[in-house]
């Protein structure tokens, strides 16, 4: 593998680039906080997004190494990292999680040297600070994270112990300790785990043994459906859990007899709010009984569960990206 600096495809700012393969580059970019890997046709379109794409993509990288997917993966399909952009008090929350990454005691002393206009190199610990702290707060300017630090002073989480024109020196407070411990509660994403929603009937088992889950184990991902599992809790509860924990979720709309599965639905509008996708497959006599409200997504439409396995796992590759587990050639 060819190791070069260069500049993030993203940002223009100086990266390490690696090339992986034809299809696909390593980039080492403190701008977007870390690492990520990028396919060849995204690497070559990417540089016209607008400002706020860009922005929105780098909250988006951000998010999935703190979710523990420490080399995330930009595709094509940038709908998949283009998420909301952060509210403020989100953004003072990252950027505290940002000085307790950067610190090794409770007591240690975060030092921050405000100065935008510091030589851009990779290997500048004070730049790479400076860009890393406005990836992980979704931050242009100086004033931003100014702004964001004085807030976090306001509510008790930070103290500032020096400041001068040059450097300025912060601690976290024992409050700020204990936030980011309840911050570190939230559930945590199972970057290998896929939520599958569909009905749990006889009549789709061929359509989930040699079809959907097949297709999820092809792309390098572990399908996880409720049914098969054994829970103590009230099942509501897990399959929220469970949908949280998820990459992206599969909902197959085959009805039955009885009409819509009321809890696939439920299901999807779940995952929709919280930024989770959803690859869409239905039967094809049931495609004319889908809610108005999902019509607009595209679907894989199936006749025999064997149509389901290449076109979800090409899918699921296209817009989610390969998982860890693929099988390489």
């Amino acid at each position: 593998m060819e190791t070069t600096s260069d500049r993030c495809p993203i940002w223009q700012t100086p990266a390490i680039v690696t090339n992986l393969s034809i299809d696909a580059k390593r980039v080492d970019s403190p701008r977007t906080g870390g690492v990520y890997v990028i396919s060849g046709t995204a690497f070559v379109t990417i540089g016209n997004c607008t400002l706020d794409q860009r922005k929105l993509v780098t909250s988006w990288l951000v998010k999935q190494r703190m979710m523990g997917d420490h080399e995330p993966m930009i595709t094509s399909d940038l709908r998949h990292h283009i998420n909301n952009r952060l509210q403020v008090h989100q953004r003072a929350d990252n950027l505290l999680k940002y000085i307790d990454s950067q610190i090794s005691e409770i007591s240690g002393i975060f030092e921050f040297k405000p100065d935008p206009y510091l030589n851009p190199n990779i290997h500048d610990l004070s730049w790479k600070r400076f860009v890393e702290m406005q990836a992980w707060s979704e931050s242009m300017k100086l004033e931003d994270i100014q702004y964001l630090l004085g807030a976090l002073e306001n509510r008790g989480r930070l103290v500032q112990i020096h400041s001068s024109a040059d450097v300025s020196n912060f601690r976290i407070t024992l409050d700020g300790h204990n936030y980011i411990a309840e911050l570190s509660k939230q559930t945590v994403v199972n970057f290998t785990q896929a939520f599958v929603a569909m009905w749990f009937d006889p009549l789709l088992k061929d359509a989930w043994n040699k079809g959907i889950k097949p297709a999820i184990i092809e792309a390098g991902y572990t399908p996880m459906r409720i049914d098969q599992e054994e829970y103590l809790t009230k099942i509501d509860d897990q399959i929220i859990a469970e949908i949280r924990r998820s990459k992206f979720l599969v909902a197959d709309l085959t009805e039955g007899s009885k009409g819509a599965r009321g809890s696939v639905y439920y299901e999807v509008g779940f995952a929709h709010g919280l930024n989770i996708p959803v690859i869409f497959t239905c039967h094809e006599d049931s495609l004319d009984n889908v809610h108005f409200d999902v019509r607009q997504y595209p679907f894989i439409v199936w006749k025999e569960p064997e149509d389901i396995k290449a076109r979800l796992s090409n899918r699921i590759s296209a817009v989610i990206g390969d998982g860890h587990q693929k099988e390489k050639p």
